[in-house]
């Protein structure tokens, strides 16, 4: 089945009428300057100036019908549209580079979302990155593939500094799924802080209450290892070092994350190593969120466009090489 994408195009049709009027003048004049020009017309110009008018008709007939999206419906089938909303509150603090996590604590995370979200098909999600400070990377959608694109470009660059404190985060993430969801009953939300646990901000039990009030889930995933390792230094091959001039050296410390998950009564999913799955994180939100609100149908698509105006160029180019030849010299007309 063929649709178009944008069907309030179709009052351009009456401009049809206008551009095959225009060609048709083309096509006058050119016979008439060709009649000035030569005593006597070569005999194939007369077929070739009307296979050109008719490849220009056409030409302009192909665009109309580009400028109104076609596009063909192979398949489809229902998906269940879910009312979970989660956000992701990724850390990209300095020391989530440390290596003890092979490449790094923050590709490894990075690798946890994409996982999970594979998982999560259906949902609504979102990311905030944040270090000293926190910044909303994502907001709540269902697209994935421009979630994942925006997770890629999640770097410690992003902050002139190079600290770590959750609360404007969590505090974010509050004021976001509040704005969405203000007028719900239903509260199908969670929060999911990844983080090596180094976080160096004040106390905060007043967000975590809020967090309760408001019936939001709150996990916790800590990711580095207790032995801990040195921080690659930014824009270059060196590492961090104190003022002393000795190595900085970064360990997971799991105590607020810990605590915070025991606060919101999950479970800490601790990654000491790289063969951690995410698998825990999203069974407890499988077993302690509402699942589908309802069904939407979804059709699997084609676009016509590039076909249609591929054809065209090919149409055009044709035209424009196509010269009538005198039968006696085998010179071109133009």
């Amino acid at each position: 089945m063929i649709r178009f994408a944008y069907p309030g195009y179709l009052f351009a049709v009456i401009l049809i009428p206008l551009g095959l009027g225009c060609i048709w003048l083309i096509h006058k004049k050119s016979l008439g300057l060709i009649a000035n020009t030569f005593l006597s017309l070569p005999t194939p110009f007369g077929k070739i100036s009307w296979l050109k008018l008719t490849l220009r008709s056409t030409a302009l007939i192909l665009l109309f019908l580009a400028l109104l999206g076609p596009y063909r419906i192979h398949s489809s089938n229902s998906q269940n549209l879910l009312g979970r909303e989660i956000y992701f509150l990724l850390d990209i603090s300095a020391s989530m580079n440390a290596q003890d996590l092979s490449p790094s604590r923050l590709y490894k995370a990075k690798r946890m979302i994409r996982q999970l979200v594979r998982k999560l098909q259906g949902d609504k999600i979102g990311l905030i990155v944040f270090s000293d400070d926190a910044f909303l990377q994502c907001p709540l959608t269902r697209d994935y593939e421009l979630f994942e694109t925006l997770l890629g470009f999640a770097e410690p660059q992003q902050f002139s500094r190079s600290g770590t404190q959750y609360r404007p985060a969590l505090s974010m993430a509050l004021d976001h799924l509040n704005y969405q969801n203000s007028s719900e009953k239903e509260r199908n939300q969670a929060v999911i802080l990844l983080s090596d646990g180094e976080d160096y901000g004040n106390a905060y039990p007043s967000i975590l209450d809020r967090y309760k009030k408001n019936r939001i889930k709150l996990f916790a995933i800590g990711l580095g290892t207790r032995r801990g390792s040195r921080i690659p230094q930014k824009g270059s091959q060196g590492f961090i070092e104190d003022p002393q001039g000795l190595p900085v050296i970064s360990s997971l410390k799991d105590s607020t994350l810990k605590a915070i998950a025991r606060n919101a009564r999950t479970k800490f999913l601790d990654v000491s190593h790289i063969q951690v799955s995410i698998d825990p994180i999203f069974e407890q939100i499988e077993s302690t969120l509402v699942a589908p609100l309802d069904k939407k149908r979804i059709h699997a698509e084609s676009s016509l466009v590039t076909p249609l105006l591929l054809i065209t160029w090919m149409i055009l180019m044709l035209n424009a090489f196509l010269l009538p030849r005198s039968a006696s010299s085998n010179s071109p007309i133009a």
